[in-house]
């Protein structure tokens, strides 16, 4: 794969940000990034990290608790060399921080929706290239 392509260098942003969202034990990553990453090796155009808020909490409360750990996870980044982590909030559901470096963006997104998950989150490595 040809390092310089926009796809590497999200990919290569992708992986220095996911240890920083790990640390919020309350989020599972889901959504074509993670199949592609940690299940079946396929062709993505995009990269983003779609996330999942595990505990089944009233939207009420589960809003204010994903608000709060987006904004950790973005402070802890944007104490990062190099990179910048905005949480956005043109919206009170929204739930979204977006990371951005020289060469790279990706996008972390909370469903305001759904929550909770079907089966319970498995620590997995990354499928080999």
């Amino acid at each position: 794969m040809d390092i310089q392509a926009p796809y590497y260098r999200q990919v290569a942003l992708l992986m220095q940000v996911l240890p920083y969202v790990a640390v919020e034990r309350e989020f599972a990553l889901k959504g074509g990034t993670a199949i592609n990453l940690f299940i079946r090796d396929f062709p993505r155009l995009s990269v983003d990290i779609d996330l999942a808020w595990v505990p089944l909490e009233s939207r009420a409360i589960a809003l204010p608790h994903i608000r709060d750990a987006l904004a950790r996870i973005a402070a802890n980044l944007q104490q990062q060399a190099g990179m910048s982590a905005v949480l956005q909030a043109n919206r009170s559901d929204e739930m979204r921080v977006i990371v951005t470096t020289d060469s790279a963006q990706i996008k972390i997104e909370v469903s305001p929706v759904a929550r909770g998950t079907l089966y319970p989150p498995q620590e997995r490595e990354v499928v080999g290239r």
